[in-house]
């Protein structure tokens, strides 16, 4: 059972997060914010907010990582990679889940078999 403390620190991260974006270069900060905080926050401990996906360990710092690149830093992400082993796989990535779904031949089962 999450106890106050636990909630503090997922609380916490982000301005631990601000902090580390101030003080350290980009990389190196961006680095530190996503593995410190899959080290060192709870791991049973999320927000669980209807109607979005729970803010847990793993969310809220890739979130407030991306946030403050976006805003703090002002940098713009492109949506696709630069080369065309990048965008390769970028477009499987994307088309491998349909191609899966339209192959799959095996037939559901509900109840007990």
């Amino acid at each position: 059972m999450p106890n106050a403390i636990a909630y503090a620190a997922l609380l916490i991260w982000p301005l631990v997060m601000v902090v580390m974006f101030r003080k350290m270069a980009p990389e190196r900060a961006f680095i530190w914010a996503i593995l410190g905080g899959y080290m060192a926050l709870p791991e049973l401990t999320e927000f669980n907010v209807p109607l979005i996906p729970a803010f847990d360990k793993t969310s809220i710092p890739n979130l407030t990582a991306v946030a403050l690149c976006l805003i703090l830093l002002k940098l713009r992400p492109s949506l696709l990679p630069v080369g065309t082993l990048g965008k390769v796989l970028m477009i499987a990535l994307v088309i491998s889940p349909v191609v899966s779904v339209f192959f799959n031949a095996e037939t559901l089962q509900y109840g007990i078999r």
